[in-house]
């Protein structure tokens, strides 16, 4: 008992964002199995995969009870002279059954395919979500260390006023720096949370629900080289098409099969009154091959036909199009790559020693304020267009994976 209430408490001093899981996999994982889109497909499978079942059995048999020679007085109904009690079932042409089963089967492995589809989609979307968060949580650090910094400037500009070797121009540069930056750190927080709301609806949550830190994989990432165009050949969307082929050949079969003949078969026992009761038989069957009957046949087998040079097509936009933005998207990685490369090795620890080096000159009269200021704003632009290339890195390769239809690894 003691043990439970220890983790009863435990648990409600966790914070929301702890208890909903913090890393971007956890979230994916979350969003996988709570995403309506997700469930609203997954329903429609389901769904599909009943009527396969039910497609593939006879048609439902029929019983019937005949009066013939009935007199017209009802207290005479028992000198009817025939009553007639008979069971019907009909059976369609051979092969239709089984080819209906298929046509529904193949429509329930698309709708399978539509599912990975979606789960893919999904995923994409959190990840992105995650990174755009990402971006702006770096955002507003850098914001808190360029206050800071901006403090400093405030202190430095003030005490050299004092002393008269400043003018209060530098004073009142440095507080609207300062004023800036508090203005800035308000629009973040609003993106913030129109980002966070954005992965909260993925997730299935309150919008307001909070997620205290997020990370990237790695500040230096690497484009592996297993990455090539074969990756696209399993991807949901491709799969659907093929499978969407496969369903118009079995929809020209079964056109073709309707124009086939279904059979009936009628048996029963007749009761006759004065005579001897005896059994009967019915065998009839439809007969759409004759010219006039069932005309639209023809019509339906080349419909399923032009179907299916539709979809031949589909598949082929499908494969161009992925393949294209395969390509596009590994190239803008690469690109990525290199710029962040750039930023995190160069331009970075070169805009902070010029930061360093510009408030050194300050402070002995070397340089005045407004380069002071500029340097200080350059740092901070290379900063936000390193976080900004570093989210968009792992956005797009959530894009990538979108493309291939599966998770991709970071590592050959």
């Amino acid at each position: 008992m003691n043990n439970l209430l220890i983790f009863i408490v435990f648990i409600s001093m966790m914070s929301p964002a702890v208890l909903y899981g913090q890393s971007v996999d956890e979230l994916i994982e979350m969003a996988l199995s709570v995403n309506p889109q997700i469930q609203a497909v997954e329903a429609t499978y389901q769904a599909t995969q009943e009527t396969s079942r039910a497609v593939s059995e006879l048609p439902d048999p029929m019983f019937m009870i005949e009066f013939r020679g009935t007199p017209l007085n009802p207290a005479d109904v028992g000198d009817t002279r025939e009553v007639m009690f008979m069971l019907q079932q009909m059976f369609p042409y051979p092969g239709k059954l089984k080819t209906l089963r298929r046509q529904s089967e193949t429509k329930a492995n698309v709708q399978h395919a539509l599912i990975d589809a979606r789960r893919v989609e999904v995923r994409a979307a959190v990840q992105q979500a995650y990174y755009q968060l990402y971006q702006v949580d770096r955002a507003l650090e850098i914001n808190a260390e360029q206050q800071q910094l901006a403090a400093q400037f405030v202190e430095v500009a003030t005490a050299k006023y004092v002393t008269d070797q400043a003018s209060q121009a530098d004073v009142l540069q440095a507080q609207t720096r300062q004023s800036a930056l508090k203005t800035a750190r308000l629009v973040l927080e609003q993106q913030r949370q129109s980002a966070l709301a954005t992965l909260n609806q993925l997730l299935h949550r309150p919008v307001e629900t909070p997620l205290e830190h997020t990370t990237v994989p790695s500040e230096s990432p690497r484009v592996p080289n297993y990455l090539t165009p074969k990756l696209i050949a399993t991807q949901p969307l491709l799969v659907a098409a093929q499978l969407q082929i496969k369903k118009s050949d079995v929809d020209i079969h079964l056109a073709e099969l309707q124009a086939k003949p279904d059979f009936t078969l009628m048996g029963g026992y007749t009761r006759m009154n004065g005579m001897d009761d005896a059994w009967m038989g019915r065998f009839s069957m439809t007969l759409p091959f004759l010219p006039w009957a069932n005309g639209d046949v023809p019509a339906r087998i080349r419909s399923a036909h032009q179907k299916k040079a539709q979809r031949d097509a589909e598949l082929q936009v499908i494969q161009d199009r992925l393949a294209a933005e395969f390509n596009a998207t590994l190239a803008e990685l690469n690109a990525l790559q290199e710029q962040i490369e750039i930023y995190r090795t160069e331009i970075l620890p070169q805009a902070e020693q010029t930061v360093s080096a510009a408030l050194a000159a300050y402070q002995t009269d070397l340089v005045d304020f407004l380069t002071l200021i500029s340097a200080e704003q350059a740092l901070r632009e290379h900063q936000l267009q390193y976080v900004t290339r570093l989210s968009k890195f792992y956005q797009t390769w959530a894009s990538l994976e979108k493309i291939v239809g599966r998770p991709l690894s970071h590592t050959p």
